[in-house]
């Protein structure tokens, strides 16, 4: 009898104090609360992976969020 192989995916959710956060090259977080986000590679994410259709990320800086969540989407 075959081994049937199965493929097993988890979504891991971790929780990390941001103190500020900004686009760059190259992602990254320090241990100081500073997030790097690279939009080139969100893009490269989403060409590489089929099962994802699209990576949508917003950077709201402290006192903007009432501002959007007030908005139409």
């Amino acid at each position: 009898m075959a081994e049937k192989e199965i493929d097993l995916r988890r979504l891991v959710i971790k929780a990390f104090h941001m103190t500020d956060v900004e686009w760059g090259e190259y992602n990254n977080i320090t241990t100081d609360g500073h997030m790097t986000v690279s939009k080139e590679m969100i893009d490269q994410l989403v060409a590489q992976d089929d099962c994802i259709e699209k990576i949508d990320i917003q950077i709201i800086k402290p006192g903007y969020h009432s501002n959007l969540n007030k908005s139409a989407w």
